[in-house]
Formats: C-alpha cells, structure tokens, sequence
C-alpha cells in the first residue's frame, strides 16, 4: 500500500531531524523525449519550481517548457548496476563533462576533479569542476541503477 502525503511528509521530517537531507531527482524512466520527461522539464523551467512540482503531483498540466536543465544530464548518467549498487563499468571524468556539455555548459574532461577516482556505485557523489586556476565549484552526480 503506497504512503499517503501526510506521511510521506511526517517520514521526510523524521529524516531532517536526524540530519538526513532528502533530494528529489528527475529520473523520467520513460526515456528522453517521453512524457514523463517533458513533464520533468516543465517543472524545472517553471518560475517556481515548487509551486509547479505541486502542480504536476496533482496531476495538473504545466506549460511546455524549455529551458536549459539538468533532466537530461540526470537520465544519461543511469548506469546499469547489479543488486549490489555496483557499476558494470564506471562514470570518469570524460563522461561528467559530456553530459555538462550537452547542458551547453562547456567543460574538458580535465577540469573535472574527482579525488576519489571514477564513481563505481550508484548514488550520490560531489565532483568538482575547476572553472578557473582558483575557482573549483562542486557539483552532484546522481548514478542511477536501471533494470538489467
């Protein structure tokens, strides 16, 4: 039985007074250029953000938006992963700044900064971007594990 909303926020508050933050990601399973994508897109490039995510939760339809977002970059990072959250393979820097360039952020695979070397599980992991000798900006990388 799926959680109501009323718990889902109760479960999220429990989580921020353990120190948890909860990220939500777009992940449009359906693939680029799909509905659900489209949808994940409009809520990115909405004025408000939260007031439009609300919106399309409730099943109400946004206007089509375009705008540059990160809802492609998230989806083209999937990785394939075994039950154990492994990797068949890895994210290395060449790929971060691929997918940053097809943002239209320009980026070479040598300013990304990875410390601790590819990323091999799926989750969360901060990579830096050096932007310039003495500015290094973090950003997240989210590896999404898709069914074999």
């Amino acid at each position: 039985m799926a959680k109501s909303s009323a718990a889902k926020s109760r479960a999220k508050r429990d989580y921020n007074r353990l120190g948890i933050t909860v990220n939500y990601l777009f992940y449009p399973r359906a693939g680029i250029g799909s509905e659900s994508f489209q949808k994940a897109v409009n809520v990115w490039c909405a004025p408000d953000r939260k007031v439009a995510m609300t919106m399309a939760k409730a099943g109400k339809t946004l206007p089509k938006k375009n705008c540059s977002n990160f809802v492609t970059m998230d989806y083209n990072l999937g990785q394939k992963a075994g039950v154990d959250g492994r990797l068949f393979g890895s994210v290395t820097n060449h790929d971060v700044s691929e997918e940053l360039n097809k943002q239209g952020y320009k980026v070479v695979k040598s300013q990304v900064r990875m410390p601790n070397g590819p990323i091999k599980l799926v989750g969360d992991s901060t990579v830096g971007v050096a932007l310039h000798t003495d500015v290094v900006v973090e950003i997240n990388v989210t590896v999404y594990g898709e069914s074999a």
